[in-house]
């Protein structure tokens, strides 16, 4: 795996990366995926409202909050639980 990484010049944070069985299932981009579904990751779910709160304190529009609200939501239940 480490040799394909290098050869397209990849590199994983060692820190964030757990490497194991896909079956077990895993979180990429902030979603969470199985064999039978996929949902927004928990972390990405606690994270949200400082991002949110991030974007409003550096001045964004009342239409950027919407945006990012509308593609928060978009594509995935979020995990119930």
């Amino acid at each position: 795996m480490w040799q394909i990484l290098n050869r397209c010049q990849l590199t994983i944070a060692i820190e964030k990366t757990h490497i194991g069985k896909i079956s077990h299932g895993f979180t990429f981009l902030g979603y969470s995926f199985t064999i039978d579904q996929f949902t927004i990751a928990n972390q990405t779910i606690l994270k949200h409202p400082l991002n949110r709160n991030r974007i409003f304190e550096h001045g964004a529009s009342p239409t950027a909050l919407a945006a990012f609200q509308k593609n928060f939501n978009f594509g995935a239940p979020l995990e119930s639980g």
